[in-house]
């Protein structure tokens, strides 16, 4: 097998296919055959894996229209939720480097390991809201 060069340019998600040994890739395989079936309980509700494909692909089509691209970094700072890991298989699904942040941190601490990281987007939950979102960093987003 031999290696192929890293892009140079960054290409939207919609013109460049995924490679077939691509962790999204086996996401996408497991939700076409097992769409209908129960894949996580949460809150008291069943999520199919039909719905969190859907879920998947959209918040993945969502960050290539704000502009994010395969080898960015994407920052999360959270607990474990349904909202969390849709954001990290949507960044699989696009390229993205995930970079979670631990939640136990100070403000200062955070900051210095998403600057340190070159964060290109940060990400958080209503929770956490009181948290800044790191200095430099283009995209500042909520979800959850």
């Amino acid at each position: 097998m031999s290696a192929q060069p890293l892009p140079t340019e960054r290409q939207p998600l919609a013109r460049r296919p995924l490679s077939s040994s691509s962790p999204a890739n086996w996401i996408c395989a497991g939700c076409a055959v097992l769409i209908g079936r129960a894949s996580w309980k949460a809150n008291g509700r069943i999520y199919t894996f039909g719905e969190i494909d859907r879920q998947v692909n959209r918040l993945a089509r969502a960050l290539d229209a704000a502009g994010l691209r395969r080898f960015d970094r994407i920052g999360i700072l959270a607990t474990d939720s349904v909202d969390y890991m849709v954001l990290l298989m949507a960044s699989l699904k696009l390229g993205t480097t995930y970079v979670p942040l631990n939640y136990r941190l100070a403000d200062a601490e955070i900051e210095l390991l998403a600057r340190t990281a070159d964060l290109d987007a940060f990400f958080t939950i209503d929770r956490y809201r009181w948290t800044r979102a790191p200095r430099n960093t283009p995209c500042a987003l909520a979800c959850g």
